[in-house]
């Protein structure tokens, strides 16, 4: 099937090559129909499945930290790479924080205001280290279902920060989740997110059915046949033709 740039060229060939209407004319028609198409339809190719599977929280050792600071200090504690992104709760407080780095099996920054935790967290204070979002693939363009043992329920991030804003709670099992977008501040690599309600304690597997993004790039061969992408350009591009030079041939192309 031809990519993209193949069907402008198409196209281009269909309206004459006319001089009114450029290849950046054509290339935005493009994107347009193609994005009309692919919401008004759910194309069978369209659909995906991914597969995740959550990490049980993390509690080996205890933590301590000065005042006035974003590192947090562990005794007895295995941190790794993987827990980058991850949330820490601190003994038995309400605050969590996302860990933005870490630097050692026992040290680890947080990510917290220039002017660090308001008070010392004494040696010894126990913590957990818990991940209740997650990446979703690149290619995810909107959801269709969510399932553990069963299905999961969509709420949204504001409805989940209403009744628990503090993400306190936690099941063995979820039952809701919300789809966080590509400008989330949680979002380190620019894709979506699903965020899982209650925070899961104990790892298990995730299945996300959706549909992949409708977004065109110059090498993508669309996911349906390209003749209808054709047809439909076309035809915006000869409207496009009359707008600009008023003849009427052009009004009756399209039609």
């Amino acid at each position: 099937m031809p990519i993209k740039t193949t069907i402008v060229s198409q196209i281009h060939r269909l309206v004459s090559n006319h001089t009114m209407i450029t290849t950046s004319n054509i290339s935005d028609i493009v994107d347009a129909e193609h994005e009309t198409i692919m919401n008004d339809h759910a194309w069978t190719r369209r659909k995906n499945e991914y597969v995740f599977h959550t990490v049980a929280p993390y509690s080996t050792g205890s933590v301590a930290a000065s005042a006035a600071s974003s590192t947090v200090t562990g005794t007895d504690t295995v941190w790794t790479s993987s827990f980058v992104d991850r949330y820490i709760r601190i003994a038995s407080t309400n605050a969590y924080y996302r860990i933005s780095a870490r630097s050692s099996d026992t040290s680890i920054t947080v990510a917290i205001d220039d002017s660090g935790f308001p008070s010392a967290i004494a040696a010894g204070t126990t913590y957990s280290i818990f991940q209740h979002i997650y990446d979703l693939p690149s290619t995810f363009g909107r959801v269709l279902s969510v399932a553990t043992d069963n299905k999961l329920g969509e709420v949204t991030r504001p409805d989940i920060d209403r009744f628990d804003p503090y993400r306190t709670a936690t099941a063995s099992r979820p039952d809701r989740f919300c789809i966080l977008g590509v400008d989330s501040p949680t979002s380190s690599s620019g894709v979506y997110q699903i965020e899982l309600y209650p925070v899961p304690s104990s790892a298990f597997q995730v299945r996300v059915q959706f549909l992949q993004s409708s977004t065109l790039t110059d090498s993508t061969v669309p996911l349906y046949r390209s003749d209808v992408l054709v047809w439909k350009s076309a035809e915006s591009a000869a409207f496009f033709l009359f707008a600009r030079t008023g003849d009427q041939a052009w009004a009756e192309l399209a039609n």
